[in-house]
C-alpha cells in the first residue's frame, strides 16, 4: 500500500513586471531578492558612482531622488523588480535598506527619522483593503508607521498609526475614499516592511513537480517498472513519498543513446534522476555531463565518473556511511517521520544497504568535483557529495545495480535528496557581463576585470577581436600604455551561459604637476603656504596623508597650525586632460610647542561599555527631574488674558542620580537630563553631511576618533511642571591625572555647549573651568545636507597647566552634544622621542650658509634660554632653511 506525503517544496513568487494596464497588488519581500537583483545591486555598489553601499547582508542607499527604486547597470537605470510599482521616499543617505539576510527574513527597512521616509502604494481601489506585515527595528522600542493619506485607516479600529516591539505584526488598512487613491505609508522610526498586499492575495496554481528518470533498458539484468525495490528504488519510492498527484515522473529510456534528447531539453524538469542502471559507454552519458549545473540532478551511478573524466568509482567493503559534519546538518539523512529513530547513530554512521557493499568515488585535485562538499564517506572513499549546492545542484548517492537490498534509510534518503535538489532549481541565465575598471597612472592605465556572478572566469582581448573561451584568461590586472586600445571581455561560470561582450576603450592620461609647500615658523605657530605648479591649478590639502578629495579641503589661503603635523597636498585633475597629481608632503614643526602626545587615558564611547540598561529603563531616557510632591504654588496674573490668572504647582526635585560606570576610568552621570548612546560611525570625509564627518582636515589630523558617542540631549523641553529640566549630564574621570596635560575631545553638535572642568577633590572640592569645547558653528539648519548639520564633528584641545593631580569633567550646557572620545595626553616618552627625533629632518638637502637661529630644548621638550646641566637638544636653523639638531651633555 502506498503512503502519501505532501510535497514540501517552496513556492516561488513570480516577480515579473505587470502588464502596463494592470496595477501591481502584492509585494512579498519574505520571498527574498533574485540573484539578478543582488548581482546588479553589488555592481552598482562596486562602481562607486551608483546609489547603493554593500553592507554584506543588506544594501544601503546613498542620497537619492524619491521615486522608483533603481540601481545603475552599465550606466543605465534599472528598476528593482521586487519593489517595482512602489514610490520610495527616503532621499537622504542611509534612510533606506534592502535587507537580504536577517533573522526575521528578507525585508525593506526605513529609517523613519524624517518625513521623507515613506512608501507610496499606487492606485488602491476605493473600498479595498491593504494587508501590511511589519516590525520594529528595535527589540525593545515600539516602532512602526502611519497612514499619511486621508481616508486610509485601520479596517477594524479606525487607527492611523501602528507600532510593535520585538516581533512582527500584521495590520489591515482600508481605503475609505470614494475613488482610487495613492496611499502613503510613512515610517515613524526605524522599522521593517515584510509584506504589502492590496485586496486578496493573488492565487497561485498548485505546483506540479516534474522529474525525469533516466534509465537504460539495455543494462544487463535490468527491467524498468519492476516491483522489486532493488531494481527501481526511485521510481517505486518517489511517488510514495511525494504523492502521485503532486508530481509527474517521466521515465526516459536512453538504450539507443538518447539522440532525440538534448541537455537543453532536460532543463524543463525540476530534477533529473540518473538511474543506477545505465551503461557507462552509453552515448547519452555525455549529454548528462553537459546538463550538470544547468538542471538539478541526482546521480545514482558512480561508474559514470570515469566516462565523464571527473574521477573514478572505488569499490569498498562496507555497507555503512560515515556521515561528515556538514552531512549531519543536511536534511538528506533525516527520517521523514520525525517520531522515528535517527538513521545516523551515535558514532556518526548510517546503514545504506542491508546487503552488499557501497561503491564510492575518487577525484583528482583541481578537477570539476574536487572542491565539492562531501556529505558522507564509505571507509576511506568519498560516497555522497553535492556540487553547486544553491543553484541547480548536483548530488551523487551510490546505488550501483545490482547491489543487494537497500536499507530502510534509503527509502527516505533518495526522496529527501530529490526534494532538496528541486528547491535549487533556477532559470539558466547568462553570466553577468564583466566590469572593466581603469586605474589611471602617468601615461599608462591599469585594467581590472571582474564579474558579479560567483566563481566566474573572464576571457579578454586587446586587439579588437571578439573574445571566446580560447582568448586570454584574466588572472590579474594588466597595464595598457598605448592610446586607442579597446579591451573586450566575456564571463563564464559553472551553470551559466556565456555573458555578453563588455568592451571599453582605455584612456591614457598624464598626471597634473604637484604643488610645492613652504612653512614659515614663529613662536607658537607655523603658517603653511601651498603654491600651485601652474596658475589656476585647484589644490587640496589634508593632515592624514590621504589622496582622496573627500578627506581633504580645497586650499584657498595659508593655513596656521599650533601643533606639529605633516601636511599633504595635491593638484586636482582636469577632466579629459590631466589626472590628479602625486602627493607632496612636508613635516611642519612649531617653535616653542608644548609637545603632549602620550595618551594617559582614553574615554572611548563604545557600545560594549555605554549601551546599557538600568533598572528596567534605559539610562538614555534619563529620569524625571521632579517628583509628584507639590511644595509650592505660583500665580501667573493675566496668563491667558486680562483677568485670567493661572495657578502653577511647584513640585519637589527628584535628585535621583543615574550613573553608568564601566570601570575603565570614566563614568557618565545625570540627575534628569536625558542622555543617549548612539552607535554612530565616525567618518573621515570633510564636511560630508550624509554622516558624522569632520569639519576640517585639521580635526581629523590624528585619525584617532572612534565609533560610537554618548549624547547629552537638549533640555529645551518642559514637563508637566512647566519648567525646563536643568543641565545635569556629565562625563567625569574616576581617576586623577598629573598636570600639566591636554584634554583632547572629539564632539559633534551644532552650537553645542560643553564645559571642561578640573578638581583635585570630587567630594568637597570646587571645579575649575579650563575652557569650552568648540562645536560645529556652521550656518544653516542642517536639513537635507545643508551646512549646520549637527553631525559634523570637531577636535578641541584644552590645556591644564597646573601641576596638581586633578580629575576631569565634561559638563553639559543644556544643548545637544555628541561626545565620541576624550583623550588625556601629557609629556611622556613619546613626546620626548618627538623632540629628539623629528628635528633631524633635513628634507633631502644639505644645510648651507650661516646659522640664523639656535633653539635649545631640555630632554622633555621644554624650550630653554640656554643649555642647562644634563642632556640638551640644540636645533640650528641655517640660512637655506635646513635644520640640524644635536644632543649636548652639560656637566
Amino acid at each position: 500500500m502506498k503512503k502519501l506525503f505532501t510535497l514540501g517544496l517552496s513556492l516561488v513568487l513570480a516577480l515579473s513586471s505587470q502588464a502596463k494596464d494592470e496595477v501591481r497588488k502584492l509585494w512579498d519581500f519574505t520571498q527574498g531578492f533574485s540573484e539578478t537583483t543582488i548581482a546588479n545591486l553589488t555592481a552598482d555598489a562596486e562602481s562607486g558612482s551608483g546609489y547603493w553601499t554593500n553592507k554584506e547582508t543588506w544594501f544601503e542607499t546613498k542620497a537619492r531622488t524619491a521615486g522608483p527604486l533603481t540601481c545603475k547597470v552599465n550606466g543605465e537605470e534599472w528598476v528593482i523588480p521586487e519593489t517595482e510599482g512602489l514610490t520610495i521616499g527616503a532621499s537622504s543617505a542611509q534612510h533606506f535598506n534592502i535587507v537580504i539576510s536577517h533573522n526575521d527574513g528578507p525585508h525593506i527597512w526605513l529609517n523613519g527619522r524624517k518625513s521623507e521616509d515613506y512608501i507610496i502604494i499606487p492606485q488602491v481601489p476605493a473600498g479595498d483593503s491593504i494587508t501590511v506585515v511589519y516590525a520594529s527595528h528595535s527589540g525593545t522600542e515600539e516602532r512602526g508607521f502611519k497612514s499619511a493619506t486621508d481616508g486610509v485607516v485601520g479596517k477594524y479600529d479606525g487607527a492611523t498609526q501602528w507600532k510593535t516591539v520585538g516581533k512582527k505584526d500584521t495590520v489591515v488598512l482600508i481605503n475609505n475614499n470614494a475613488e482610487d487613491t495613492d496611499v502613503k505609508l510613512q515610517a515613524t522610526n526605524g522599522m521593517h516592511f515584510f509584506y504589502i498586499c492590496v485586496g486578496e492575495k493573488p492565487s497561485s496554481e498548485p505546483k506540479i513537480t516534474h522529474i525525469a528518470y533516466i534509465y537504460d533498458s539495455g543494462y544487463p539484468g535490468y527491467t524498468f517498472g519492476s516491483d522489486d525495490m532493488n531494481y527501481d528504488v526511485i521510481s517505486n519510492t518517489l511517488p510514495m513519498r511525494l504523492g502521485e498527484e503532486n508530481m509527474e515522473l517521466k521515465a526516459i529510456d536512453v538504450a539507443d543513446g538518447g539522440a532525440a534528447i538534448s541537455a537543453d531539453s532536460l532543463q524543463y524538469y525540476d530534477a533529473v534522476v540518473v538511474s543506477n542502471a545505465i551503461r557507462k559507454d552509453n552515448a547519452f552519458v555525455g549529454t548528462l555531463k553537459s546538463a550538470i549545473a544547468y538542471v538539478p540532478m541526482l546521480n545514482l551511478s558512480p561508474d559514470l565518473y570515469e566516462t565523464w573524466g571527473y574521477g573514478k568509482s572505488v569499490a569498498t567493503t562496507t555497507n555503512m556511511l560515515d556521515v561528515t559534519a556538514s552531512g549531519k546538518e543536511s536534511p538528506v539523512f533525516q527520517p521523514s517521520d520525525q517520531s522515528q529513530e535517527p538513521y545516523i547513530d551515535e558514532n556518526g554512521q548510517l546503514m545504506l544497504y542491508e546487503e552488499g557493499n557501497i561503491t564510492g568515488y575518487e577525484v583528482e585535485p583541481g578537477s570539476y568535483f574536487a572542491n565539492d562538499d562531501t556529505l558522507a564517506m564509505a571507509g576511506t572513499a568519498a560516497a555522497v557529495h553535492i556540487h553547486n549546492a544553491n543553484r541547480n545542484a548536483y548530488m551523487m548517492i551510490p546505488y550501483a545495480f545490482p547491489m543487494g537490498s537497500p536499507a530502510g534509510s534509503f527509502m527516505d534518503i533518495s526522496p529527501n535528496a530529490i526534494i532538496m535538489l528541486c528547491d535549487t532549481k533556477a532559470k539558466v541565465t547568462n553570466a553577468a557581463n564583466p566590469t572593466i575598471s581603469q586605474e589611471y597612472h602617468h601615461l599608462y592605465t591599469t585594467v581590472s576585470l571582474s564579474c558579479v556572478t560567483k566563481n566566474y572566469k573572464v576571457y579578454y582581448t586587446t586587439d579588437g577581436s571578439t573574445p571566446t573561451t580560447e582568448s586570454t584568461l584574466y588572472t590579474e590586472p594588466f597595464d595598457i600604455k598605448a592610446e586607442g586600445v579597446t579591451v573586450k571581455a566575456i564571463a563564464t561560470a559553472d551553470g551559466y551561459l556565456t555573458s555578453g561582450v563588455a568592451e571599453k576603450t582605455i584612456d591614457i592620461y598624464e598626471l597634473a604637476d604637484k604643488p610645492t609647500i613652504t612653512v614659515t615658523e614663529e613662536s607658537g605657530k607655523s603658517t603653511i603656504t601651498i603654491t600651485p605648479a601652474h596658475e589656476g591649478d585647484v589644490l587640496f590639502y589634508n593632515f592624514s596623508g590621504s589622496d582622496e578629495k573627500a578627506k581633504s579641503a580645497e586650499y584657498t589661503e595659508p593655513i596656521t597650525v599650533n601643533k606639529h603635523t605633516t601636511v599633504t597636498a595635491f593638484t586636482d585633475g582636469v577632466e579629459g586632460s590631466y589626472l590628479q597629481s602625486e602627493l607632496t608632503q612636508k613635516f611642519v614643526a612649531v617653535q616653542d610647542e608644548k609637545v603632549r602626545i602620550d595618551i594617559v587615558s582614553h574615554m572611548d564611547a563604545n557600545a560594549t561599555d555605554y549601551n546599557v540598561q538600568l533598572d528596567g529603563s534605559y539610562y538614555t531616557k534619563g529620569y524625571n527631574f521632579y517628583t509628584d510632591e507639590i511644595i509650592d504654588k505660583e500665580i501667573y496674573e493675566d496668563y491667558f488674558g486680562p483677568g485670567q490668572d493661572s495657578i502653577v504647582n511647584i513640585y519637589a526635585p527628584a535628585n535621583k542620580l543615574t550613573c553608568v560606570n564601566p570601570g575603565k576610568g570614566w563614568e557618565i552621570k545625570s540627575y534628569g537630563q536625558p542622555m543617549l548612546y548612539q552607535n554612530n560611525d565616525a567618518g573621515h570625509n570633510v564636511l560630508d553631511f550624509n554622516a558624522y564627518n569632520p569639519q576640517t582636515p585639521w580635526d581629523d589630523s590624528e585619525q584617532e576618533i572612534t565609533k560610537g558617542c554618548v549624547a547629552f540631549q537638549s533640555v529645551t523641553g518642559t514637563d508637566g511642571n512647566g519648567f525646563k529640566d536643568p543641565a545635569s549630564a556629565c562625563i567625569q574621570s574616576t581617576e586623577a591625572f598629573q598636570g600639566p596635560f591636554d584634554v583632547v575631545t572629539y564632539m559633534s553638535g551644532k552650537n553645542a555647549k560643553v564645559e571642561v572642568l578640573v578638581t583635585n577633590d570630587t567630594i568637597s572640592g570646587e571645579w575649575t573651568k579650563i575652557g569650552d569645547l568648540v562645536a560645529n558653528t556652521l550656518s544653516g539648519n542642517g536639513d537635507n545636507g545643508k551646512p549646520g548639520d549637527d553631525r559634523i564633528w570637531k577636535k578641541t584641545i584644552l590645556s591644564y597647566e597646573g601641576t596638581d593631580m586633578v580629575y576631569v569633567k565634561l559638563a553639559s550646557g543644556g544643548t545637544k552634544a555628541n561626545i565620541f572620545d576624550i583623550f588625556i595626553k601629557n609629556e611622556g616618552e613619546a613626546s620626548k622621542d618627538y623632540i629628539t627625533g623629528i628635528k633631524d629632518v633635513t628634507e633631502g638637502s644639505e644645510a648651507a650658509g650661516e646659522v640664523v637661529k639656535t633653539i635649545v630644548y631640555s630632554i622633555n621638550g621644554t624650550q630653554l634660554n640656554a643649555p642647562a646641566k644634563g642632556i640638551n637638544i640644540i636645533k640650528e636653523v641655517y640660512a637655506n632653511g635646513q635644520v640640524k639638531t644635536k644632543k649636548v651633555m652639560v656637566k
